[in-house]
Order: C-alpha cells, then sequence, then structure tokens
C-alpha cells in the first residue's frame, strides 16, 4: 500500500500546483497558437503524453494529472460512491477530443504549418494563474472536472467526459499493437478467493473480479494505477511491465480498431 499512498500524494500534489501548470495543459492555449502556427506548450505536453502511453498506457492519467487529484478530494468528499452507469456517455469524451483536434489540424493547415516554437505562449511569467481572470478559468476547470464525480460517483470525469483521455487510450492500443514493453496488469497464477477487495479499491469502477475470471484485466478506462493488484491480498493480480504476446495482440482487434477487452463497459 506504500505504493498507493505515493500515488495519491503525488496526484493532490499535481492539482495543487495546477494554478502554475494549467497552461500547460490547456487545449484553448492549443488551438489559438495553432492558428497562428505555433506549437505551444500544451501542444508540447499532450504529444509527450500519448508517446509515455505507448510504454505506460494510462499511468499518466493515475499517477500524474491534476484533474485526477481533483476527482480524489471528491471521492473522499463522496465517500467513494461507485460510479451510476449511463450506457453510451462514455463516447461524449472522444468526440470531444475529435472536436478539438480537428480544430487544431484545420488551423495549422490553415496558417500553412508550423512557424515556430513556443512553450510560454500566452504565459510570460511561467506560472499559469497570475491574473484575475486566470482564477475564473481556474474555477471554472476544477467544478467542470468535480460535478461530475460528485452527482455520478467515482471520476465520473474520467469515465464521460475527459478530452485528454484519448491521447492515453489511443498511445496505449498502438504500444500495444506494437507490441512494446508496457506497464500492464496480469494474473499472477495465485488462487483467487473472489473476495472482491480489487473492485472496492478501483477508483474507475471497473468489474475487476469479472475481468480476473474472464482471464483478461484489459480495458481502456483502465488508468494502470495499481490499486486493484495492491489491495488483492492473495496477490491474484501482477503489476509491472510486459510485451503483449503476438496471438493476444491479434485476437483482441476488431473491425472498428478497438480490443473487445478494451471496450468501454459503462
Amino acid at each position: 500500500m506504500k505504493r498507493q499512498r505515493l500515488r495519491r500524494r503525488l496526484i493532490v500534489a499535481s492539482a495543487i500546483l495546477l494554478p502554475v501548470t494549467l497552461n500547460y495543459f490547456s487545449p484553448y492555449l492549443m488551438t489559438t497558437g495553432a492558428a497562428l502556427g505555433i506549437v505551444t506548450g500544451s501542444f508540447i505536453v499532450w504529444v509527450a503524453w500519448s508517446v509515455a502511453a505507448l510504454f505506460v498506457g494510462r499511468a499518466a492519467c493515475g499517477w500524474v494529472c491534476p484533474l485526477d487529484g481533483i476527482q480524489l478530494v471528491c471521492d473522499k468528499a463522496a465517500h467513494g460512491r461507485r460510479l451510476r452507469r449511463i450506457p453510451g456517455l462514455g463516447a461524449l469524451r472522444y468526440l470531444l477530443w475529435a472536436a478539438w483536434m480537428g480544430a487544431v489540424v484545420a488551423l495549422l493547415v490553415r496558417h500553412g504549418g508550423v512557424s515556430h516554437v513556443e512553450p510560454l505562449y500566452m504565459t510570460a511569467h511561467v506560472i499559469s494563474v497570475d491574473a484575475a481572470g486566470n482564477l475564473v478559468t481556474l474555477a471554472m476547470l476544477v467544478a467542470i472536472v468535480a460535478l461530475p464525480a460528485l452527482l455520478l460517483g467515482r471520476h465520473a470525469f474520467c469515465r464521460y467526459l475527459c478530452p485528454f483521455a484519448p491521447y492515453n487510450i489511443i498511445g496505449s492500443l498502438v504500444g500495444r499493437t506494437l507490441r512494446l514493453p508496457q506497464l500492464r496488469l496480469r494474473l499472477s497464477g495465485a488462487p483467487c478467493s473472489g473476495c472482491g477487495s480489487c473492485a472496492g479499491t478501483c477508483p474507475m469502477s471497473l468489474p475487476v473480479p469479472e475481468m480476473v475470471a474472464a482471464g483478461d484485466l484489459r480495458r481502456t478506462d483502465c488508468i494502470m494505477c495499481g490499486s486493484c493488484a495492491d489491495g488483492c491480498k492473495q496477490g491474484v493480480i501482477a503489476y509491472g511491465f510486459a510485451r503483449t504476446p503476438k496471438a493476444a495482440a491479434s485476437a483482441a482487434s476488431t473491425a472498428d480498431g478497438v480490443p473487445r477487452a478494451e471496450r468501454d463497459t459503462a
């Protein structure tokens, strides 16, 4: 459980630092920069986020994302209420991401491509929230993340609304397809007692016991936090780097490009 204490401290610290780092995650700055042919700090961050996902899946979501830190606080306030299932709502995050990426690409093409790199674009003092107006933006972001979590249960923003999640989801799938060494959850071979402790610890409300019974722990909504592995008293779930077997990678593919075991369970 020391690992989980470290993880929680990291994401809470990331949330506390959001007044400093807000612009480096900003879709708005990335989009307005694209209109001027500028590669902004947020552009660099999201490219790095995607590249990291090739090797660690969605671990960035579970270990360093400031929005995860906000949701952790909301989970505590809501006494860890499990996610309310709303079929189909998870597709909204892909639509938001596609609209954002479409705008960035269209604006870059219209400008004639990238003209220069400016990591501190609209962040002259390095600190993002350096004026009263930026406080309003920060408060709005916190509300957008917190309200779904408070109203719909654990990590509802991640599951249903986060336009940043597709970066890691797509990166993770590409890494698995290329059979790169990747941070994974897998069965250790130890017998499962059926206690259900793994499900209780999962911040994403995934049906971990069912996944263990099926012998496949892959889900797009798994943020690779390792909570299920650390919460299993029998050591049934192993958490570490491994290469995806070729046969398993091929069997997971479908016509729409999303592995069956990776589909959103909501």
